[in-house]
């Protein structure tokens, strides 16, 4: 599967893989920055998880957009949390 380009910029790469992964990168020294994404997949209500630190989640807002806050350039890779309703259900799509 290829990666879906969302948002590059020379210092910011932003992109999914697949349905359920956004990864952002950057090569900026700014200790900080924040931003609104709202080029994506996901929907009002959904919640992403930084698989780098579990208590570190976004929730898409009802606008549609995700807000990122990059810290000293640590990359993210945030995965779509999935109740557990829905993982039954992909289970029995299959």
């Amino acid at each position: 599967m290829e990666p879906d380009f969302r948002l590059s910029t020379s210092d910011l790469l932003i992109f999914t893989k697949g349905p359920d992964l956004l990864i952002v990168l950057t090569n900026s020294e700014n200790p900080y920055l924040a931003f609104f994404l709202d080029k994506h997949q996901f929907k009002p209500g959904d919640t992403l998880c930084n698989v780098f630190s579990e208590w570190d989640c976004v929730d898409v807002d009802e606008k549609g957009r995700i807000k990122i806050k990059l810290v000293h350039g640590y990359p993210k890779i945030y995965e779509k949390k999935v109740e557990v309703r829905d993982t039954h259900e992909r289970i029995q799509a299959r």
